[in-house]
């Protein structure tokens, strides 16, 4: 691949670990079945322990990924950045970051493990390649063991009081007092218990909010991707403490908000000549839009309504678009933290944030990123990261190639032509000498058992 051997040139690593990056990022997108270290070494001339060993370095996968995408996408193509998570399954009890995370598939969370993931999205092209990914942490143990004792279903169910006998009758009315200020400690004490076990969930939410915030500290700064100027991200991340994160990195955030937002107008109207200017001019109601400016809509199936509103939960003025389906009257809020931002360049941004969506999907299908055998956190950020740069380097050596990402795009395709040409490189290297390739050869033997896990005779 000749678009990763220019890149690899910068990354100042040795010349033995640049050809074992190499050959790693060809295997992935080849290797048939799982893979696994085992299988790739069936495959590759290096051993199952080369590969656990190397698993572990550490690599700028920011800076591999962010010059090849420059070295391929053109510069006037519009580009904005996508911030989303993905769930991994895992099973075991010794994994690093093994917890509970949100899985979109099935709609629950589920124990296993989370990338978070920093894509570049070619709007021009509607396509995504990607940056940087790092496992998220788990919950912390005081959060979940705070959110089992919030849990009503996890209490045990008291025995009904016993009727009193005529002769406690007494000494039940002597005890009435000191039962009601046990009750009222009770009741103080179980208050105190929600209270905290709802902190620590709060804590949980927000320790996780930090791992995101954190990962783009470390990678939008050092490669100058500032100047891609807007971050894309899913409802999740309409969260203050988000926003915040996202403005102080001088990029302004393109999200989604819930249909029951609470929103204010902004007041516009003449100084009354008393008191403190008034800021806000009533509560938005969506069912009620007539001060909403409608604008033309790229799909003709949709209704897109544009204002600039005050939201108190994310503390600043956002521009929102209500995007309207004519037939089904589905409804969703978008926003931006930028006030000048054209509604239909937002609802555009948005949309194309979800190519990061393909990303995880022909990784998973195609270059075994659920299929890693480590525990240790290194080397699983190092297979996760292989694996997605694996996918977008075959995509961008396809646009380098033809000039275009070929519409529809493919990556079974790409993975069939990859091994393809690996095969013929094999039996090429065979026929170098002039040899020839009887169906009785040695040779014709080897080729014909290359890969599987027993020989197997014809």
């Amino acid at each position: 691949m000749r678009l990763l051997d220019s890149v690899l040139v910068n990354l100042g690593l040795s010349q033995p670990f640049r050809r074992f990056l190499r050959e790693l990022l060809m295997l992935l997108v080849i290797v048939p079945g799982r893979a696994t270290f085992l299988n790739l070494s069936r495959y590759s001339d290096y051993a199952e322990k080369t590969f656990r060993r190397w698993f572990r370095r550490q690599v700028d996968w920011a800076k591999l990924n962010v010059t090849a995408i420059r070295a391929v996408v053109p510069g006037d193509h519009e580009a904005v950045l996508a911030f989303d998570p993905s769930f991994i399954p895992k099973s075991g009890k010794g994994t690093a970051g093994l917890g509970r995370f949100w899985n979109g598939s099935v709609g629950r969370a589920e124990p296993g493990l989370e990338l978070n993931t920093l894509a570049w999205v070619d709007v021009t092209a509607n396509t995504a390649y990607t940056i940087s990914t790092e496992m998220t942490p788990p919950e912390p143990a005081a959060a979940v063991a705070g959110a089992a004792a919030a849990d009503p279903a996890t209490a045990t169910a008291e025995a009904p009081p016993a009727k009193p006998t005529p002769k406690d009758k007494g000494k039940n009315k002597d005890k009435s007092k000191s039962k009601s200020k046990s009750k009222s400690k009770s009741k103080s004490k179980s208050k105190s218990k929600s209270k905290g076990a709802s902190s620590s969930a709060e804590g949980a939410e927000a320790s996780r909010v930090d791992a995101y915030l954190a990962h783009l500290q470390r990678v939008i700064p050092h490669h100058d991707l500032v100047t891609l100027r807007y971050l894309t991200a899913d409802g999740y991340f309409g969260k203050v403490k988000f926003v915040d994160g996202v403005k102080a990195l001088n990029l302004e955030l393109i999200s989604k908000l819930r249909r029951d937002a609470d929103l204010y107008y902004l007041y516009e109207g003449p100084y009354s000549g008393r008191g403190r200017p008034q800021r806000y001019d009533g509560k938005v109601d969506l069912s009620r839009r007539d001060r909403f400016t409608a604008v033309v809509s790229p799909d003709p199936d949709l209704i897109l309504e544009t204002a600039v509103v005050y939201a108190p939960r994310l503390r600043r003025c956002l521009r929102i678009v209500v995007v309207t389906h004519r037939h089904t009257r589905g409804l969703a809020v978008l926003f931006s933290t930028d006030l000048d931002l054209d509604p239909v360049t937002l609802y555009r941004y948005y949309v194309a944030r979800f190519q990061i969506e393909f990303l995880f999907r022909d990784s998973k299908q195609f270059a075994g990123l659920t299929h890693c055998q480590a525990r240790d956190v290194n080397a699983l950020t190092f297979h996760a990261n292989a694996s997605l740069t694996a996918v977008s380097l075959n995509k961008l050596q396809a646009v380098q190639t033809l000039g275009q990402l070929p519409v529809p795009f493919s990556m079974a395709s790409i993975v069939r032509r990859c091994f393809n040409e690996y095969f013929i490189k094999k039996i090429l290297a065979y026929l170098a000498d002039g040899q020839s390739l009887a169906e009785n050869s040695p040779a014709y033997e080897t080729l014909c058992n290359h890969g599987i896990i027993h020989p197997v005779a014809a």
